[in-house]
């Protein structure tokens, strides 16, 4: 993994996560969000990592519309896109690695949501964007700018975070009206020289902080997005 920004973050918590997770032995159980959850190669277990369980705390403070149309991004294992059907969504959850979305598939079935929940092969927001719109849309995309040199070093690192800058300027395609997404950021973002308000802005968005944490090496926050007026 090479780094493009010199000291503006600390890679050492993401070195260790990745290590953990490259120590485990696939496929393995785990139970996160009220959901049971096998976990392959490859694939990023919401149980190792703090991103996760804001991201859940979060969602678990929303309303949602009665048969909402939900959309996950980056995937992974399904649990978000899992997570809304369980609370009576209809979702769609979307990754780039064929591995993922077998593993999501495999969940969903294992929870009793494949009636609800359905999972595609795609890059973001691309992917779906003959699908309608939807009422709620997440995303957990890379949270740290750097070239990754495998699936799980991608779900952490991103050259330049393109995939969050693509995440915003396509989600007006894809969100209803009075929907609302759910982008989880870290602080990098900014201090490698983002900003979310004019992001969100140029791409006819109003951006707010739902929920922050300060972890001390980062503040992860989750910022909801939604069309301006």
């Amino acid at each position: 993994m090479q780094l493009k920004d010199g000291m503006s973050f600390d890679p050492a918590p993401a070195e260790r996560l990745l290590s953990r997770l490259r120590e485990r032995a696939h496929p393995y159980q785990v139970s996160f969000a009220g959901l049971d959850l096998r976990i392959d190669e490859n694939v990023f277990c919401p149980r190792h990592t703090k991103t996760s369980a804001i991201m859940l705390e979060c969602l678990d403070g929303i309303e949602l519309p009665r048969e909402a149309r939900a959309l996950d991004i980056f995937t992974g294992s399904g649990v978000f896109a899992l997570y809304l059907a369980a609370r009576g969504c209809r979702a769609l959850g979307v990754d780039i690695l064929p591995e993922a979305v077998r593993c999501a598939q495999h969940n969903a079935a294992a929870n009793n949501l494949g009636d609800r929940a359905s999972f595609v092969l795609g890059n973001g927001l691309s992917a779906v964007l003959d699908e309608g719109r939807f009422d709620i849309v997440t995303a957990c995309p890379p949270l740290l700018p750097g070239r990754p040199e495998g699936p799980l070093e991608g779900a952490l690192f991103d050259e330049r975070l393109g995939s969050t800058h693509r995440f915003v300027s396509e989600l007006p395609r894809v969100l209803a009206s009075k929907g609302r997404a759910y982008l989880f950021l870290s602080d990098v973002f900014a201090r490698v020289g983002n900003d979310i308000d004019a992001l969100a802005r140029d791409a006819g968005l109003v951006a707010r902080t739902a929920l922050a944490h300060d972890v001390g090496y980062e503040v992860y926050s989750v910022v909801e997005l939604r069309h301006a007026g």
